[in-house]
């Protein structure tokens, strides 16, 4: 086992991706409302 497998990789990247995404959303649903 390496220290940072392939799918814990691609995990984090999802991760960091929705996080990244989801994050602006929610401040101009919050900022609209």
């Amino acid at each position: 086992m390496e220290s940072l497998p392939t799918s814990e990789k691609n995990l984090a990247l999802i991760l960091g991706l929705t996080l990244g995404l989801a994050l602006p959303i929610c401040l101009v649903i919050i900022g609209s409302s």
